[in-house]
């Protein structure tokens, strides 16, 4: 059957954990399934120009050169990196200006407690996730809406007593918008797949769900609309 093009560009908004198939195979094995069913016509991907053409590594997003790079080069699909370059100012003094903001943060003592605490329950949180993503199926159940929701609160917590830190994580997340966004310009009625880390996934989303321009999927709705097509070509034949 073939696929029916809409009147908008299709954008499908996947959250990923920066685990590699050394120590996660089945993880990773189903994230290269779902990438094979959404078949996109362009990949907004969170890394670099440099690690796109190979001159510095993916070593902290050890998903792309086992999965996500070598299908996009099977298939031809074309990767737009979402991500700054090395040599680009927000890239060279993001992280030193975090590192400001928190130190700034931790000699106040009460904030210093609350950074503890943050910080201890991200010690959890990897541990967590640790355990679930040997579980094949895990990349597919934390894409959901209520997940989203879920994940929330700590953003929601570091921006009420940490506006500095927040606001810098802020201009990492909209340069990553604005690539996505001139992407989704220049490929007008196609389907785009966006990979970033679930940490990036729910600002992203609720940025892009404000778009009147484009179909906004994770990968659960985006099944369900596929669904619905066939049902609707089949009723029609």
């Amino acid at each position: 059957m073939q696929e029916t093009r809409c009147n908008k560009s299709t954008v499908i908004l996947l959250g990923t954990i920066h685990f590699g198939s050394d120590h996660y195979p089945k993880y990773i094995r189903q994230l290269h399934n779902i990438i094979l069913e959404i078949s996109p016509d362009v990949i907004c991907a969170e890394i670099s120009p440099d690690q796109l053409d190979g001159s510095t590594t993916c070593n902290s997003k050890p998903e792309y050169p086992c999965c996500i790079l070598p299908i996009s080069r099977e298939k031809s699909i074309p990767v737009v990196p979402i991500q700054p370059g090395c040599d680009e100012p927000i890239a060279t003094s993001l992280e030193d200006r975090k590192l400001t903001a928190l130190q700034s943060a931790s000699s106040n003592s009460a904030e210093a407690k609350l950074l503890e605490y943050i910080k201890r329950c991200d010690e959890v949180s990897i541990n967590f996730w640790r355990t679930i993503m040997r579980n094949e199926m895990a990349i597919e159940r934390v894409q959901s809406s209520e997940f989203h929701i879920a994940i929330a609160p700590q953003a929601y917590v570091m921006a009420e007593y940490f506006p500095e830190f927040m606001r810098l994580s802020d201009e990492w997340n909209e340069y990553f918008l604005g690539k996505i966004e001139n992407t989704i310009t220049s490929n007008k009625y196609q389907k785009i797949l966006v990979i970033v880390g679930l940490g990036h996934k729910y600002w992203l989303w609720d940025h892009l769900k404000k778009r009147t321009d484009i179909i906004l999927h994770n990968i659960l709705t985006f099944r369900e609309k596929q669904d619905e097509n066939r049902k609707s070509e089949n009723d029609r034949s």
